[in-house]
């Protein structure tokens, strides 16, 4: 599983690891993962950054989930990145 539970996997936790497994779901075409991934990094209380954000609206393009972008970009303004 992607970022298994602290206790599982020594991999720690922060928006980098977290960038590069939501680039890992862009490239295998996993949108929903990417989603996923967004909302773990927040509960996670790790803040999603520009690449984490880009990363996924790519995910969500590849699989013409137009409403997806829209979505993350809304996300992003209300965020204050862009």
């Amino acid at each position: 599983a992607l970022l298994l539970p602290r206790r599982q996997h020594p991999v720690r936790r922060n928006a980098f690891a977290y960038n590069a497994t939501i680039s890992a779901c862009e490239k295998a075409a996993q949108w929903v993962q990417s989603a996923l991934l967004l909302e773990r990094m927040q509960r996670a209380v790790v803040q999603p950054d520009l690449i984490s954000y880009n990363t996924a609206m790519s995910a969500h393009a590849k699989a013409s989930s137009w409403d997806g972008v829209v979505a993350l970009r809304r996300t992003m303004r209300q965020a204050g990145l862009v």
